[in-house]
C-alpha cells in the first residue's frame, strides 16, 4: 500500500475544480481508497508525506494537552 498514491487519488477525486457531483463509479472508487488508507494508519502504517509536517516544539507541548 502507497498512502502517499492513495491521498493522491483521494485529493484527484475530490478536486476543488469539480463542478458536478461525483459520478457513482467515483464515490465507490473514493470509498476503497478512504478505507483503504483507513486500514493502512489502523494497522501502524505510516502517514502520506504531505501529513508529516514538521511540529514546532511549542505545538508539541500544547498538542499533549
Amino acid at each position: 500500500m502507497d498512502p502517499d498514491q492513495t491521498l493522491r487519488e483521494i485529493r484527484e477525486l475530490l478536486d476543488d475544480d469539480r463542478r458536478a457531483p461525483l459520478a457513482r463509479d467515483d464515490v465507490g472508487a473514493l470509498l476503497d481508497r478512504i478505507e483503504a488508507l483507513d486500514r493502512w494508519l489502523s494497522r501502524g502504517g505510516f502517514l502520506p508525506r504531505a501529513w508529516q509536517a514538521p511540529r514546532r516544539p511549542d505545538q508539541a507541548s500544547t498538542a499533549r494537552r
